[in-house]
């Protein structure tokens, strides 16, 4: 892994390319001194460069498994949380006991509506049944259904009688006691 001193060299470098950059990390080449272009005869530059600081710095990945570690439960976050948690029912429970009477009658009054309509429907078959009984049931109507399946009244001296009145008389009598 580079470091951000790497990338550095990697992008201005001295100027002499990779293998010379490589060599004076590692401590030779120029003796572990960079130097810029305009180097004179004895190795002494007004552009000398110092060493990047954690050059030598290398950086390892290592994978750590945590998967069987569990931290400890915190006492006091678990009594937040069932405080928070208490004050949220109540305060659900106060909201319902307030909206809840409220929708009860909002829907009683949809459903007084709903009955009312339907009793009114009910009045008015009510008087057309009525209506349609009393024409079926006019001396007329009769009279004439009568005439069309040919039923007459029968004589006087065909009629039989099944009970005499002395018989409703003694009915009458023993209903009494």
């Amino acid at each position: 892994m580079a470091t951000l001193a790497t990338w550095f060299d990697r992008l201005v470098g001295s100027g002499a390319g990779p293998e010379t950059a490589s060599a004076g990390r590692r401590g030779g080449g120029r003796g572990g001194i960079r130097t810029a272009a305009g180097v004179d005869g004895d190795g002494n530059s007004p552009y000398r460069l110092r060493a990047y600081p954690n050059d030598d710095v290398c950086f390892w990945v290592k994978r750590i498994d945590n998967s069987r570690v569990t931290s400890p439960g915190d006492p006091r976050a678990r009594m937040a949380f069932w405080r928070f948690a208490t004050a949220a029912s109540l305060a659900l429970l106060l909201v319902v006991g307030v909206l809840l009477p409220k929708s009860y009658w909002l829907l009683a009054g949809y459903q007084v509506h709903s009955l009312e309509r339907e009793r009114e429907s009910l009045i008015e078959e009510r008087k057309l049944l009525e209506a349609e009984e009393a024409r079926l049931l006019s001396p007329e109507r009769l009279e004439e259904l009568a005439r069309y399946q040919e039923l007459v009244d029968p004589p006087p001296d065909k009629v039989i009688h099944l009970s005499t009145p002395e018989e409703d008389t003694a009915a009458l009598r023993t209903a009494g006691r």
